[in-house]
């Protein structure tokens, strides 16, 4: 028990993308408690970034075209009229329909006039003579698509895993079946082949338009053979080289086009992205991102670089610096990147001599870093062993088996001045106090224009009293930021949030601001904050994958040894645990070598590496399994501390531990081999402190009530935990139960059936969510600072809560409800729908692939034949043809398993009378009735859309008594509904205005027609109205109604709409 000042006001923060849960604790009572819950994509802005995009790519597409119309009539040939849509009265309207010729691609049955667009690009290069309209066709067709440039010259770094680039994989797979193409056409010579090496022609035959079999011939109209010829990513280079043939061709017809085509397709200086080099802009009078970047291929030159350039991490008034490749060096600064990575990786490389962790000196650093300089900045394999050799060294495990190259492209985390002067302490050998003492003696300038300054240095001093061997890279800005002189916080914490270029942090970073603003009104300042993030919502895509990855494979480990404990009939506390560190050593005792075997795990104890009295963890890492005699052996001690005195023992000990360095993990090694193992498990446990989502919270705390932090002297009052402290003190106490209302009754269930049932509860955790709230209360209880080697998870709390912990959280827990205070807006599904006349009525469909049809959609979508089943058996309801409908009945009916399915998908088709039919790909279903959906399209075609939720829902009473609903859909406007409904002839009033996930109070208890109760009266979570009249809410522990209920009953129970002050 820590708790000394009966009085202390801790404030408790349980931080992620979706949440805030709170907690201000004074003495031994809360005086507040909330778990604030927020959709964990408010505040992004992709979605409004895509959307510009495509306006700004649309208008550049109109632009192009303009371009190519203007110089086609030019030369004398007819330019077809488009479609026109504009704004009219407010509303997109058609204003002049397009030339049927243009958006006609096939002719109709008794025409023989070739209108495909890709056919007549065909056509012009065979040489075929065309009427001018179509040759306007087969040229306005050929820009559509700019195709893609790999070699931007605005692009600084290459794109990383080339190999594995999306774009470049589908440019492999068009370059491959192009290839293919051409060597099936007949036995012809290089110059006829080359004819052929259009994209042109790739895609006429993958339409059914042309066959390498008769090359000279294109044809009208597609057949039932037809394929896609979309999704495929052509070069750039192809649909140059292409346009160049096509206007060659046509010049033949037309003159006045000879030699035109660069021009067409760049414009006046016939060169691509010519205004993005400073002598064409020079010599032809042209301006980055202007209006002469728009021709038939061109595309806008970024008129400026809107790049966010990082300042430096070691002298923050600079900026870092550009990178240049190796062949592109041309000064000694151009090399310091390259030498100080190399440098600080040399300065990180630990390896084992003389039986324990060891570094290089600085004679070896030198030696070492001569030999990766001369290798181009690295050290390969065997590189490193010979290295090793020398010294008397082995590596530690294979991930420090070798010395990668630093970067080529991009930029430096510094600045060159920076990295000057790190550069010159690297290669001083002298330590960092010694460097600092003696360059600041040298330096007199005070102005920052003129050079360097004092204060620059400030990097070399905060590495203290460091050896040389121990030079790292401070958190400077976080020092600057303690030790300015601006008063106003609130400006340099608007500094900090401003400066974050993701918006959700931004937002988050903001809300948690406004948050201990609004508690330090109500409580005053705290004595201590103690925060704590969930990791996975700060991280990027990559590394949440790995992380969940991670996981997946730990559970699936657990899942293995809880099998093999039953197999053993062992039960009991910890058993789990012992079996997998049994594992991980190899049957074998690390400290005496001895054999242990699972017949032994119950008299056997789980030992902390460091340990618990010296700060070690109750971590995975910090824990052995050994003997009891060897445990009191080892005492209070070190692996190191112990053993080291004999150098045999020592040496042996060794051997034993790295020959399970993979199954042990190099954390664990770590400490098992380390001299000081005490000061490696602090900075392991240090880490959540440094999470840069953590280091801007509590700049944030520190700079609004005047902490100390950034290494000034004071005493240090905001702290960041591990989400394990948390996890461990709510498993210590028993409080999960108030979460989840189970207990494991574990005499009864097998090993297996404990681990699954504890990943249920888990779940049903995180889905109630006051486990937000009681994290935050906590962590007003966490060991921090010196306190976390004082403590033991089970003398976290004080006594007089512990005697009935439980009782006490679930005091606070029940008096709360989880407030949405940042709710999901409402926006439009990406999908199109189309309307249909089927028996009468108006129906909205859609095109689904058939194969897709059989499975449940979810995450990871499911087989389950029963899926489609239903569509097949709900007749004009489900797929809309009949005849389609009948042939995936009958084959359904049979019960395929999923290859059976997916095999018959890849190649069933219609009945035909002469060879095969048609392949069924898609095909149309019901989707649902007209209301809810609109037609959003800008010339009243018919695309069809809806939104993913409902704006709101309005219930009304009418004059029977009844109460219905009204939604507002995501396209419409509540006024408008509300005006609509005040039209009807029983409308009497409107009973309130709800929307999905609000908060709402029932005044009474809730009961049906014959007076069963179906809900008590309090506040909800209202989860969704239906349109039918019937909702579903969540009361304040996370638990659904078990089914509907009748918006009536509810209304007649003083049902209302809240709003929570937090």
């Amino acid at each position: 028990m820590i708790m000394n000042n009966t009085n202390e006001h801790i404030w408790g923060f349980d931080m992620g993308k979706g949440s805030l849960g709170e907690a201000v604790r004074i003495g031994y009572e809360f005086k507040h408690v909330q778990s604030l819950i927020i959709d964990p994509e408010f505040a992004e802005i992709k979605t409004a970034a895509n959307a510009r995009r495509q306006m700004r790519t649309r208008k550049a597409h109109l632009a192009r075209e303009k371009f190519l119309e203007k110089c086609l009539q030019e030369c004398g040939i007819d330019v077809l009229q488009r479609r026109k849509v504009d704004i009219v009265d407010g509303k997109w309207q058609l204003v002049s329909k397009g030339d049927v010729r243009l958006e006609k691609e096939f002719p109709s049955a008794n025409e023989n006039i070739c209108y495909n667009s890709i056919a007549l690009r065909c056509k012009l290069i065979l040489g075929e003579k065309l009427e001018s309209w179509q040759v306007f066709k087969a040229l306005n067709s050929a820009i559509q698509n700019r195709g893609y440039d790999e070699n931007l010259p605005w692009k600084e770094t290459e794109t990383s895993s080339k190999e594995n680039n999306e774009y470049s994989q589908k440019l492999k797979e068009f370059e491959r079946e192009k290839d293919e193409l051409l060597t099936n056409l007949p036995k012809l010579d290089e110059k006829l082949r080359s004819k052929f090496d259009y994209s042109c022609f790739f895609k006429a035959y993958k339409m059914g338009l042309w066959n390498p079999e008769n090359p000279d011939q294109v044809n009208l109209r597609i057949d039932n053979q037809a394929q896609k010829a979309k999704c495929y990513v052509i070069p750039r280079k192809y649909v140059e080289a292409e346009f160049i043939k096509l206007v060659e061709m046509a010049s033949l017809q037309f003159p006045k086009l000879k030699n035109k085509a660069m021009y067409i397709l760049y414009g006046i200086t016939e060169k691509p992205y010519a205004s993005f080099d400073p002598t064409m802009r020079k010599e032809f009078n042209l301006k980055r991102g202007a209006d002469t970047d728009w021709t038939a291929l061109g595309q806008k030159i970024p008129c400026f670089d809107n790049r966010i350039v990082n300042k430096c991490k070691l002298i923050p008034r600079f900026n870092v610096c550009k990178v240049k490749k190796l062949d592109e060096i041309k000064s000694e600064n151009d090399l310091l990147h390259y030498e100080i990575t190399l440098a600080l990786k040399l300065l990180n490389l630990r390896f084992f001599r003389n039986n324990k962790e060891d570094s290089l000196t600085f004679e070896e650093f030198k030696k070492a870093f001569d030999l990766a300089k001369n290798n181009k900045f690295k050290l390969t394999k065997t590189n490193v062993k010979k290295l090793f050799k020398e010294l008397g060294a082995s590596v530690l495990n294979e991930d420090q088996s070798e010395i990668e190259a630093p970067s080529e492209s991009g930029r430096s985390s510094f600045s060159r001045p920076a990295m000057k002067l790190l550069k010159e302490l690297i290669f001083s050998g002298i330590s960092p106090n010694e460097f600092y003492q003696e360059k600041i003696k040298a330096i007199t300038n005070t102005d920052t224009n003129k050079g360097l300054v004092v204060t620059d240095l400030d990097f070399i001093k905060l590495m203290n009293a460091t050896s040389w061997n121990g030079i790292y890279i401070p958190d400077v800005e976080t020092y600057q930021y303690a030790i300015s002189q601006n008063t106003n916080s609130a400006e340099q914490i608007n500094k900090i949030i401003g400066s974050q270029n993701d918006p959700i942090v931004r937002h988050r970073l903001a809300f948690f601001y406004e948050r201990i603003k609004s508690l330090e009104k109500k409580f005053g300042a705290p004595d201590k904050i103690v925060l704590e993030f969930v990791r996975e919502d700060f991280l990027g895509k990559k590394a949440k994958k790995d992380l969940q990855d991670a996981i997946k494979k730990r559970a699936k480990e657990k899942l293995d040894i809880a099998k093999k404990l039953d197999e053993e009939g062992f039960k009991g506390n910890k058993m789990l645990l012992k079996l997998e560190l049994l594992q991980k050593q190899g049957g074998i005792c690390l400290y005496t070598g001895n054999a242990i075997s699972p017949s032994d795990l119950p008299s056997l104890e789980i030992e902390h590496i460091v340990p618990r009295s010296r700060g070690g963890p109750d971590a995975q890492y910090n824990y052995v399994l050994t003997d009891e005699k060897t445990n009191k052996e080892k005492d209070n001690k070190t692996p190191f501390e112990w053993l080291c005195s004999d150098k045999q023992r020592w040496a042996s000990y060794v051997d034993r531990v790295r020959s399970r360095t993979k199954e042990l993990g190099k954390k664990r090694v770590a400490l098992l081999l380390s001299e000081n193992a005490e000061e490696l498990v602090e900075k392991y446990t240090a880490l959540a402190e440094t999470a840069w989502i953590a280091k801007l919270a509590q700049r944030i705390a520190c700079l609004h009530f005047g902490f100390q932090f950034g290494g000034t002297t004071g005493q240090k009052r905001v702290f960041t935990v591990s989400g394990s402290v948390t996890a461990s003190i709510r498993g210590a106490y028993g409080l999960n139960v108030i979460l989840h209302n189970t207990v494991i009754d574990k005499t009864k269930l097998t090993e297996v059936e404990i681990l699954k049932k504890h990943e249920e509860l888990e779940k049903k955790n995180r889905a109630n969510k006051k486990h937000h709230a009681l994290d935050a209360m906590c962590l007003c209880f966490a060991p921090t600072g010196i306190n976390v080697k004082k403590t033991k998870s089970n003398q976290i709390l004080p006594i007089k809560i512990a005697k009935d912990a439980e009782a006490y959280f679930r005091k606070y827990l029940d008096a709360i409800i989880p407030n949405e205070v940042a709710t999901k807006k409402p926006r439009l599904e990406e999908s199109i729908y189309a309307k249909r006349i089927i028996n009468g009525k108006e129906c909205i469909v859609k095109k689904f692939n058939l194969i897709e049809l059989a499975y449940k959609s979810g995450l990871k979508p499911v087989f389950d034949i029963s899926t489609i089943q239903k569509l097949v058996n709900s007749g004009s309801k489900g797929i809309i043809n009949p005849v389609i409908r009948n042939i995936i009945k009958e084959f359904v009916d049979t019960n395929p398993s999923e290859e059976e399915w997916i095999n018959w998908c890849n190649t069933i088709r219609i009945p035909a009378k002469h060879g095969n039919g048609t392949r069924i790909i898609r095909v149309q279903a019901f989707v649902g009735n007209p209301d809810e959906y609109k037609d959003l399209s800008k010339d009243n075609c018919g695309a069809y859309r809806k939104g993913d939720a409902h704006k709101g829902q309005i219930i009304w009473k009418s004059k029977n008594g009844k109460y219905y609903v009204a939604p507002i859909y995501t396209h419409a406007s509540k006024q408008t509904v509300l005006e609509s409904l005040k039209q009807k002839k029983d409308f009497v009033e409107i009973a309130g205005v709800f929307r999905s996930r609000c908060l709402v109070k029932l005044e009474d208890d809730v009961y049906n027609d014959v007076g069963i109760p179906l809900l008590p009266k309090g506040i909800y979570l209202l989860n969704t109205i239906k349109t039918n009249g019937f909702a579903v809410l969540t009361n304040a522990n996370g638990e659904k109604t078990k089914s509907p209920i009748s918006i009536n009953y509810l209304m007649q129970a003083g049902m209302k709409r809240i709003t929570m002050e937090y």
